[in-house]
């Protein structure tokens, strides 16, 4: 099977730059109805409770909706990495990762794209602008909702039903032999999740409820973090780093992230009622967190485990402390922004806390130097593949 890396990390970047225009109200409350008249002065006590227990019902729901994907993603990166650098291998090409290049630039294209956004926002409006993203976004959500519910499906049912995969594969004839181009294989389990899929998209356009929505989101933010081609540590301390700037410029500096946040509505965040008690699954009143919290620290992670997985088999010392430390840094934003009652952008507490977790387990345990050494290719690659690599000369 033709691995997802294939041609992909510049598609990929420029997905991740849609999820990091929305990271300006990551973790907040909307209203689909846009009546916010209603006042608490006169409540009673019981209903002062049910409101607190409904809005710690909400962020425990949006905690563990964050942390899931990055645990689920992280464990599958292990074994997509690997299938990239084998098959890389087979047909002589380089896999394909981000470069730091692609890093560094990744704040400068997200700021043009907000920035081209905002204008179009102001001058044609937010309709046209929302019915472009959405499109986009949904398409690679179903993409996605594919693969999540094949997988699903392949545990389900009985391997008599699933059968054996299907395969094209378009090659290009040369004096030695052929170039296989593309390649793509499929299962039943695949053919019945895409009417599926399909469906659940429809929904979502025709009802936008937060149940579809998450389903789309959750799903995109595991393959995400799956195929994420983040090859060493010190790249994703650039790509963290650089948001953390960007963050802080677009969110505190402008009021333009926080325009385009809320003109556009596309499947690029988690819901969850605030109002669940009261309202159930039909609330309209939602706490949200933007799925670029969820998928750029997640992708930092899944490096962290396959870097834990070089050092040991099974170790997964650097993932856990790491994980520990996203899951407190996202509590802390979910407590600023109720003391303060104003919405915050997380990756100003999840990139610190990210970022310093993994360099003082590496201090306390002299690995520094190794961990920023350690690069998916030098692991992955099959060894005769390294053996025919030349050495670098000794100086």
């Amino acid at each position: 099977m033709l691995s997802p890396f294939r041609n992909g990390a510049q598609h990929l970047l420029f997905c991740l730059i849609c999820l990091a225009i929305f990271q300006s109200l990551p973790v907040t409350a909307t209203n689909t109805t846009g009546d916010d008249s209603q006042t608490t002065q006169n409540n009673t006590a019981e209903n002062d409770n049910n409101q607190q227990r409904d809005i710690f019902i909400a962020y425990a729901a949006l905690v563990i909706m964050a942390i899931a994907p990055i645990y689920i993603g992280a464990w599958r990166s292990i074994s997509c990495v690997r299938a990239e650098f084998v098959q890389a291998s087979e047909m002589k090409r380089k896999a394909e990762t981000l470069s730091q290049a692609d890093v560094l630039q990744f704040p400068i294209y997200a700021s043009a794209m907000l920035v081209g956004m905002y204008a179009l926002i102001k001058v044609i409006g937010p309709e046209y602008v929302n019915m472009l993203v959405t499109t986009y976004i949904v398409a690679l959500g179903i993409a996605a909702v594919v693969r999540i519910f094949s997988v699903i499906l392949g545990c389900v049912l009985p391997q008599s039903i699933i059968g054996f995969p299907y395969s094209f594969r378009l090659t290009r004839a040369k004096s030695e032999g052929t170039d296989v181009i593309f390649e793509f294989e499929f299962t039943k389990a695949h053919l019945i999740a895409l009417p599926l899929s399909i469906m659940l998209a429809v929904f979502y356009v025709i009802t936008k409820h937060w149940i579809a929505n998450n389903v789309l989101g959750l799903s995109f933010a595991i393959t995400g973090i799956e195929f994420m081609p983040l090859d060493k540590f010190q790249y994703g301390a650039m790509l963290l780093g650089g948001l953390f700037v960007y963050d802080i410029f677009w969110v505190f500096g402008t009021d333009v992230m926080v325009t385009v946040a809320k003109n556009l509505d596309a499947p690029v965040k988690i819901l969850f009622p605030r109002d669940f008690l009261e309202n159930g699954i039909f609330s309209t009143e939602h706490a949200m967190l933007g799925l670029g919290d969820i998928v750029l620290p997640g992708a930092l992670l899944a490096l962290l485990l396959r870097f834990d997985h070089s050092r040991r088999e099974g170790s997964s010392l650097y993932f856990n402390v790491t994980f520990v430390a996203y899951f407190l840094g996202l509590l802390l934003t979910i407590l600023v922004m109720h003391t303060f009652q104003a919405a915050q952008p997380a990756l100003l507490y999840l990139v610190p806390v990210c970022l310093i977790a993994p360099l003082s387990v590496a201090l306390i345990a002299g690995e520094m130097s190794k961990l920023f050494a350690y690069s998916d290719e030098s692991t992955f690659t099959p060894k005769q593949e390294q053996q025919l690599q030349p050495k670098p000369k000794e100086s």
